[in-house]
């Protein structure tokens, strides 16, 4: 692999997380957040190992970032709602779960056209 090849490195850092090779794996998402901040899957990625692994106000940074990258993306609304409640925060918590709920909606009434 070449080592500046930025999506191979991502795909690598999403394979050792599918693995559950946790610290390797959130390593290897944060070298290529490093390398290019506004990777939106990596951050989406990334931050929802860190959720997983209890750091929230970490995942929160990296879930925000991709959801002002990929607003319409269900999946990073509803991570980050998740993370808000982690962190007691249930009012943003509610807010973020019920964007992914109308952009999960939205995306079964668009393929059902």
């Amino acid at each position: 692999m070449n080592p500046n090849d930025l999506q191979a490195k991502y795909e690598l850092g999403y394979a050792l997380l599918t693995r559950k090779e946790m610290g390797r794996g959130i390593k290897t998402l944060e070298e290529v957040i490093q390398s290019r901040p506004d990777h939106a899957e990596a951050r989406y990625e990334l931050g929802k190992a860190l959720l997983q692994q209890g750091h929230i106000k970490e995942a929160i940074e990296n879930l925000e970032m991709a959801a002002r990258l990929e607003p319409e993306k269900a999946e990073v609304h509803y991570q980050l709602g998740r993370a808000y409640v982690s962190a007691g925060r249930q009012a943003d918590g509610k807010n973020h779960l019920e964007i992914a709920k109308r952009l999960k909606e939205k995306a079964r009434s668009q393929t059902n056209q």
